[in-house]
């Protein structure tokens, strides 16, 4: 995590944060947006792993922020450089 907050938010701008399941469901929301991400991004397997209705139900509070997108081959030998 970025070291220095300003007002409970991170001061470091963040274009596009990736979510998988784990902190879907175990992060608050709010602690979650306060990355002030410009974008929210999950996979369809993280979406799809997650069966239980309340959990289901705890990420509708997110409506259209969490976009759901499949990355390219690009973009997975990509990240797999860093």
């Amino acid at each position: 995590m970025p070291s220095s907050t300003t007002g409970g938010r991170y001061s470091r701008p963040i274009h596009s944060l990736v979510l998988d399941a784990a902190p879907l469901l175990t992060t608050p929301y709010g602690q979650i947006k306060a990355f002030n991400a410009v974008n929210y991004y999950t996979v369809p397997l993280a979406k799809e792993e997650v069966k239980d209705e309340t959990a289901r139900a705890a990420l509708g509070i997110w409506g259209n922020e969490l976009l759901v997108r499949q990355p390219t081959a690009k973009s997975i030998q990509e990240g797999n450089r860093i």
